[in-house]
């Protein structure tokens, strides 16, 4: 699963098996270094920033699946 982040919002997420389109941008609820969300459909994700480049959580993605998930921030020049 891929998911972006821009501005306090999911601006964009995909699987390989995810066979609709989720309408973006959604709002993230933002508390004490995590976030969380709640889209159409069972869509949520929340997470916590362990620090400026590396975050983990718990989703729930119909098409994808749920559970645990970690990132590593990527920056495109």
């Amino acid at each position: 699963m891929r998911f972006t982040v821009r501005n306090n919002a999911l601006i964009g997420l995909s699987c390989d098996s995810m066979a609709e389109g989720v309408t973006m941008p959604i709002p993230l609820a933002m508390k004490n270094g995590g976030f969380s969300f709640s889209g159409v459909d069972g869509l949520s994700m929340s997470g916590l920033l362990d620090s400026m480049t590396t975050s983990h959580g718990q989703v729930n993605a119909p098409g994808c699946g749920d559970g645990i998930w970690w990132a590593d921030k990527s920056v495109r020049f």
